[in-house]
């Protein structure tokens, strides 16, 4: 009896647990890392040895680095994207509304909010990132992408954006690294706390908890 109590209790601790999985390289390398709208950045760029391979990540904007807004973005996407069976067709888009992303994070549906929702994607399509891998013995690759590569949109407007019937396009490489595997779980609610809250709580959190992850696989 004990037994199918505890059983019953995990199964609806596990129903509470919403996870969202972020590709590998958007949670060990910098990405979303504005933080204010001073003194904004355009460019970051890492460089780190990781089991003997050299390994450069550029990120690059035309405006500015992606920050909470951009990620809010992101995290509506990986949510969606989450759900939907694996591996993802190379032609693979989503569907989305500005009215169903303000929903989402609780934000009060005005003009004003959708245009800095469009910003924000936009900034992601913009952002360039650079990707530079060097193993022992082996020639380097490098790899060049943004998270996005365009989207559509079709409907009622307010002011000069389309609120709903919009789709995203995904870059290649993105659809690559999602099928290869979407490693870190991390908690929906938590993300959408930490990401309200402070960016850099929130990026603590995602880097804490992709290692710990990683270190029980």
């Amino acid at each position: 009896m004990k037994g199918k109590i505890m059983k019953k209790e995990k199964e609806e601790g596990l129903k509470e647990f919403q996870a969202i999985f972020s590709p590998m390289v958007l949670t060990k390398y910098p990405y979303f890392v504005s933080l204010s709208r001073k003194n904004r950045k355009r460019e970051v760029v890492y460089e780190a040895e990781e089991n003997g391979a050299k390994v450069k990540w550029i990120v690059e904007s035309r405006d500015y680095l992606p920050g909470e807004m951009e990620l809010k973005v992101w995290i509506w996407i990986l949510d969606k994207i989450s759900k939907i069976p694996k591996p993802l067709p190379s032609n693979f888009t989503l569907p989305y509304s500005l009215s169903e992303i303000a929903k989402y994070w609780n934000m009060p549906k005005s003009g004003k909010l959708f245009s800095l929702i469009v910003r924000a994607i936009k900034n992601l399509r913009l952002t360039g990132i650079e990707y530079w891998v060097e193993k022992p013995d082996n020639p380097p690759v490098r790899i060049t992408f943004s998270l996005l590569i365009g989207e559509i949109g079709k409907g009622e407007k307010e002011g000069e954006e389309i609120i709903d019937k919009n789709l995203f396009f995904f870059h290649p490489s993105v659809i690559e690294f999602i099928n290869q595997g979407i490693i870190k779980p991390s908690d929906l609610e938590e993300s959408k706390i930490l990401t309200d809250t402070n960016l850099i709580a929130f990026r603590i959190y995602e880097l804490l908890g992709w290692k710990f992850y990683i270190a029980k696989i």
